[in-house]
């Protein structure tokens, strides 16, 4: 399709390849490294979205002949994660990012799926187009945008069946070690406490579905699996 890897430039290592040429596997385990390096950061949330069925749920919607489910990647930077999930979950990928991949500090190597890109603001999809709405790691750098663009996140998922997923640093105003490693992480984001992420979600018209600590209870890093609610889904 025109959002495959033959269309974005990259061509599938063949088994012979692979075997008798050092380049090639250079080639493939870097690219397989840099997928799975940004998908093991999250990678409890997915294990949580496929075993509490909510990816079943995204797949029970009535599509046409040979459609799958549209992942909507905000903030992909190189798009290596928007790439391992699709192919993984076996679903079509739109990603987006405020700067492009060869000028993103975030970007390993080369591009791995093609990034557009769009105001930091507004997500440039449809009423209801994505069945899923990624934010990895994403929304303590949007700051003050970040209100608007769970606003979008609502508006472009699907209603019913569609999930917003999010994995974020939390903040710990009592923790001055915590404080300073998120100001040398970004000194113009805002890092939120799990309890303030809670309320906002709420807010913007996002029902909390599960939510629980990526590494373990001591560490900060936590994800979020949201729905629009029903009076945001009628709008």
């Amino acid at each position: 399709g025109p959002q495959g890897s033959y269309k974005s430039g990259h061509r599938p290592i063949q088994h012979d390849e692979f075997l008798k040429q050092e380049e090639a596997r250079k080639r493939y385990w870097a690219r397989s490294f840099v997928g799975w390096e940004r998908f093991g950061a999250s990678e409890q949330l997915w294990r949580n979205f496929v075993d509490k069925g909510h990816l079943a749920k995204v797949k029970s919607v009535d599509r046409e002949k040979g459609s799958k489910p549209m992942i909507c990647d905000i903030g992909a930077a190189d798009g290596s994660l928007t790439e391992f999930i699709a192919k993984r979950f076996d679903m079509n990928a739109h990603a987006y990012d405020i700067v492009q991949p060869e000028k993103n500090l975030y970007t390993v190597g080369k591009t791995m799926w093609p990034v557009a890109l769009y105001d930091g603001k507004h997500i440039p999809e449809e009423d209801g187009a994505c069945d899923i709405v990624l934010f990895a790691y994403v929304l303590h750098h949007a700051a003050d945008s970040t209100f608007k663009l769970l606003q979008e996140a609502a508006r472009v998922t699907r209603p019913g069946t569609g999930h917003v997923l999010m994995t974020e640093d939390l903040a710990d105003h009592h923790d001055a070690v915590r404080q300073a490693r998120n100001l040398l992480h970004d000194t113009h984001g805002i890092f939120r406490t799990d309890g303030e992420w809670q309320a906002l979600l709420q807010a913007m018209g996002l029902q909390l579905k599960d939510t629980g600590r990526l590494f373990g209870s001591e560490n900060p890093q936590t994800y979020y699996i949201s729905q629009p609610n029903a009076t945001v889904a009628k709008l």
